[in-house]
């Protein structure tokens, strides 16, 4: 998902271009992200990315994974240079151990992209901890998921 901060004061403007596709992998998301990016004329202050949750049920390599990964952010980042890309850690109902060890990958990666890339929301402990009351499915968000999701995204840029 890409979505831009419009308006920063009051964090009352949001406008975005949702760009996530039921069903893809980092790996897949990597194979589309050129063409994505090649269509879009809208300009990013900020990049929200949200990638991951379908990896746990197969987990990559995590090599292969970060690399995927890399090329996604390294594509956004020569399509807006001066955006920031804020990374989600995302959380799967049914799955334990993998969610924690993309978050620790997503560490690396933040770590490699120093100023470039910066830690967004956590899903493995607000959506996990209350997925029976943000999700209909322990997957996607419900109507009091996406509401949670946002509270969360505006903590992360400080209101």
């Amino acid at each position: 998902m890409v979505a831009e901060l419009n308006t920063v004061s009051g964090c009352d403007s949001w406008s975005s271009a949702n760009w996530g596709i039921s069903g893809y992998t980092v790996a897949t998301y990597k194979d589309i992200i050129d063409a994505r990016l090649a269509a879009s004329d809208i300009e990013q202050d900020y990049v929200l990315i949200n990638l991951g949750t379908n990896d746990v049920q197969a987990m990559p390599t995590e090599a292969t994974w970060k690399s995927n990964y890399q090329y996604i952010v390294d594509a956004m980042h020569t399509k807006w240079p001066s955006a920031l890309i804020y990374i989600t850690k995302p959380w799967r109902s049914g799955y334990i151990t993998e969610p924690v060890t993309m978050a620790g990958w997503i560490d690396d990666l933040i770590a490699a992209n120093t100023g470039l890339c910066f830690e967004g929301i956590n899903e493995n402990v607000w959506f996990q901890n209350g997925v029976a009351t943000y999700s209909d499915d322990g997957i996607h968000y419900n109507t009091a998921g996406s509401t949670e999701a946002i509270n969360q995204w505006v903590t992360v840029f400080g209101y």
